[in-house]
């Protein structure tokens, strides 16, 4: 789904991950109801221009999918939304917009899922829209109908919804105005008593909609454009919320790593609810899908304190138990061959990574420990290495016209060196939910 989860260790690398900490300009950030802001597009491929505008695109609906390269909700979606095109005939015209990184290896990218997945739709590599819509979480999803009107902004959409679109079938995005104080009505709100900035401490769940931004941190000083002490989270599962209160993360990323606590924590947190319903998200209408912001004094602004409050609330409002267990949890075990071992040592030269981690790369005189982390944070799973290789290396990833954000690609890229994956298990904490013990 969603995410940039491994950005930090790619950054710690010195690879571009292509992620945009952009500040949205909020006069021209598109609204459902209103006239999409004017825009051109450049370096279109697969298409009948290599630049178009807004204008190119009246008479017809438009739909306009931004993606980045490590978004593996994004990919994941290219074959539905390629059916959509399909079934849309020429009713509407689909149209991906990636951010162009530096090396412009998404281009590659985009080219391998297009030839492996059959797709048919247009791309175009240009960041501009990025940095004037401050697109910071994908996928995000705008359908502008044939005069030029925004009808509708998801992070999903398929043929059903816009056939629904189509015939009107879409929620207004209505303004509240602004109410006169009653003290029937809740304080602070739309002005009510005092303006909503004058506050102490304040948290705040809600459901998520559609039509709101998708915002998922890496964790909780990551929000951009914000202030010590405030987190916002929005589109986010039961099951993500839990995980960001108890780790302060939206991943055991690097600092896990570096605190020798990778493998003793499970990735996943264990929901055991009686009501499983309510842990099934549907992107589509928002259901169990949820926003969560928490602001608190700069003197209060530790992230553990913040943390201990976000647990405090949820626990408030579904009463669930949260608690680490001791459980066996599958992983992988990288291993290497004799021959792998003494082939894969360095021949020497200064360190040096070419190509694209997601897609082939090389590295000369690299440390192994950079090599496994980067399958630690394309795949999921828990990975550890047991390859006896404390040396730096040259080796080459390439699975020939496959990708490293698939296991089996991975797999089959390792055994090109002589190194494989075997699954195996071991002894975790694992986060457990459950529903509260009845006295």
């Amino acid at each position: 789904m969603k995410k940039y989860f491994f950005a930090i260790f790619l950054i710690i690398l010195g690879v571009n991950v292509g992620r945009s900490q952009n500040l949205p300009d909020s006069s021209s950030y598109p609204e459902v109801g209103k006239p999409m802001p004017d825009f051109e597009l450049n370096d279109i491929s697969y298409f009948i221009k290599k630049r178009a505008a807004l204008k190119d695109f009246h008479g017809k609906w438009l739909l306009l999918d931004f993606w980045e390269k490590n978004c593996g909700g994004c990919i994941a979606s290219f074959p539905r939304i390629n059916k959509l095109q399909q079934d849309m005939g020429g009713d509407v015209q689909l149209m991906l917009i990636g951010t162009l990184d530096p090396e412009k290896s998404i281009k590659l990218l985009f080219s391998r899922y297009r030839k492996k997945e059959g797709l048919t739709f247009p791309c175009a590599f240009d960041s501009v829209l990025w940095k004037r819509f401050g697109i910071t979480s994908v996928p995000r999803i705008f359908l502008i109908d044939p005069n030029g009107i925004v009808r509708y902004i998801s992070s999903h959409i398929d043929a059903t919804d816009v056939r629904s679109v189509m015939h009107g079938d879409f929620a207004s995005q209505a303004k509240v105005p602004v109410q006169p104080f009653a003290d029937e009505k809740p304080f602070m709100i739309d002005g009510n008593g005092a303006i909503d900035s004058v506050f102490l401490f304040r948290s705040i769940l809600s459901a998520w909609k559609p039509d709101i931004k998708m915002i998922l941190p890496l964790d909780f000083s990551e929000n951009a454009n914000s202030r010590k002490g405030r987190f916002l989270v929005t589109e986010a599962t039961i099951g993500e919320l839990y995980f960001y209160a108890y780790f302060g993360m939206a991943k055991l990323n690097f600092d896990y790593r570096q605190k020798g606590l990778y493998d003793e924590y499970y990735y996943k947190v264990e929901m055991h609810l009686a009501d499983s319903s309510k842990l099934v998200p549907d992107f589509k209408t928002g259901k169990n899908c949820y926003c969560y912001n928490l602001e608190v004094p700069s003197g209060r602004a530790t992230k553990e304190d913040m943390q201990k409050a976000m647990q405090a609330d949820l626990k408030k409002y579904w009463g669930f138990d949260a608690r680490f267990e001791e459980q066996k949890c599958p992983y992988w075990k990288i291993i290497a061959s004799k021959s792998a071992i003494a082939k894969l040592k360095s021949k020497g030269g200064s360190e040096l990574w070419t190509g694209d981690t997601n897609v082939s790369y090389k590295a000369r005189n690299a440390p192994f420990e950079k090599v496994v982390n980067l399958i630690r944070d394309s795949n999921d799973g828990i990975f550890i290495d047991d390859t006896g290789i404390d040396f730096n290396v040259d080796i080459t990833m390439d699975c020939k016209d496959c990708l490293l954000t698939n296991l089996p690609d991975v797999k089959k890229a390792l055994m090109a060196n002589g190194l494989d994956l075997i699954a195996g298990e071991k002894e975790m904490k694992v986060l457990v939910i459950k529903d509260p013990a009845v006295n």
